[in-house]
């Protein structure tokens, strides 16, 4: 038995889980610099000190997700295709998490982050698995 993967739909997510896991990993470094468990000149943090880096790295994070997502299907044998959104609320709850953190500031907004980041990476990982056992 063979598994049939779409490449391209196997490279949006991958690509999805590395943005994702950038956030993620990004606002638990700001917390733990914030409790003061850790230094401040880590360059990554310097880099997203700027909030046009910021916006770039959570929009590019919604987008990949977005896109990442979509399906299309033949209904019945023809050739019209049906366009399928897959994983809607996990979307919509991720990418609100990140649209609400540009609200709110300072610890806040890290953790808004880091719990949108974790949604749409846990999304990437479960279309990854399902890929995987078709």
């Amino acid at each position: 038995m063979s598994i049939k993967i779409n490449r391209f739909e196997l490279t949006l997510n991958a690509i999805g889980i590395g943005v994702s896991f950038i956030c993620f990993f990004h606002c638990l470094l700001v917390i733990t610099i914030f409790l003061g468990l850790i230094g401040s000149n880590i360059d990554i943090i310097n880099f997203f000190e700027d909030d046009l880096n910021h916006f770039f790295l959570i929009a590019a994070s919604f987008f990949i997700a977005f896109f990442s997502q979509i399906r299309s299907r033949t209904i019945n044998n023809s050739k019209i295709q049906k366009i399928i959104i897959s994983n809607k609320k996990i979307l919509i709850i991720g990418g609100s998490l990140l649209s609400l953190s540009f609200f709110v500031s300072e610890i806040f907004s890290e953790l808004l982050i880091i719990l949108g980041a974790f949604t749409l990476l846990s999304m990437h990982m479960n279309r990854l698995l399902n890929l995987y056992r078709k």
